[in-house]
This record gives C-alpha cells, structure tokens and sequence, in this order.
C-alpha cells in the first residue's frame, strides 16, 4: 500500500461504501468486495511467499513439454515465473488489481499456484486466503498506511526486491 497509495484508496472507498461506517469487514465480505479480491489476488502474484514450490521426486517417468522426465527426477516448480507470464498476466511487473475484473477464474488460478497444486497444496489455502482477506480489509477499513520518514522528513520506501532465499 506504501508503493501504491492510489490502490489504499481505492480499496478504502469500497470499503466504505460496501461495509460501511458500522462495522468491520469479515471473511463472507469476500464477494461483495471484487476490489480488494483483486488485491489480494495481486498481492499473492506480484510478490509471491515462496517463489520456488517445493522440490519433490517423479514416482513415475513423466513427459512435460515433449521433454521426457525420468522417474525419480526432482522437480522444483518456478512460482514466480508462473505468476510473472507476460502473455497471462500483461506488464507483469506493475502491481495492478484490476487485471481481475470479471475473472474470477483468473483470481483462482493465482492463489492455485501461489498456495501450491495437485496433492502438495498447502492444506491452510482456504483459512490462509481467509484470514489474509480479513486482516488486509480490516487494516484498510482502519488505517492510513503511509511511510516512514527519515529525519530529513523525506518518505522511505521499502525495497521491494527479491533475495536468493526459497521463503522470499
């Protein structure tokens, strides 16, 4: 939200409009707010937990792409990758939520790869996404979230960049 003030505002304003000044956002808020959905969803893209999926072996000779794998091959999936595909997800390095207006497969495809797939999916997809849904909404229905200023007055911006770690 720091990088991207003009996203704060325009989730708050859903926000408000569709919650209200009454109470807070709660998980079956979900559908009714597609803005922070897409966010969220983004959020899960753009800057992925875990870049590269869990390495596991081949329990059988596989062929992917025309290239032939070998039972007992490692194969480590490149997460960041599959969610920075220019000809799925078009100028890819812009963090941009509406890229999901009116696809909501679109929106599952990104938390299927960010959450892992077939039968190493992270068990916690549904109450991660959950709960990230209500902290995030409920911070924006509450906060300002701004920068830091260093002692000049001058904003500091968190860099954004990627480390050489599995766990970003």
């Amino acid at each position: 939200m720091i990088l991207n003030p003009s996203v704060q505002r325009k989730a708050q304003e859903e926000i408000d409009w569709v919650i209200g000044p009454d109470r807070l956002p709660a998980i079956q808020d979900k559908a009714p707010l597609p803005y922070v959905r897409g966010l969220i969803t983004e959020v899960f893209r753009w800057q992925p937990a875990a870049p590269l999926a869990m390495a596991h072996a081949l329990s059988q000779d596989d062929v992917y792409d025309g290239m032939h794998l070998p039972k007992g091959s490692v194969v480590i999936p490149n997460v960041w990758h599959m969610l920075h595909d220019p000809e799925v997800y078009p100028n890819p390095m812009e963090f941009d939520p509406e890229r999901y207006q009116g696809f909501d497969s679109k929106m599952d495809k990104v938390t299927d790869i960010t959450f892992g797939f077939g039968r190493r999916a992270c068990p916690g997809k549904y109450s991660g996404e959950g709960t990230f849904l209500a902290v995030v909404s409920n911070m924006l229905a509450t906060c300002e979230i701004s920068p830091i200023q260093d002692t000049e007055g001058n904003a500091v911006l968190p860099d954004i960049s990627y480390t050489s770690e599995t766990i970003s």
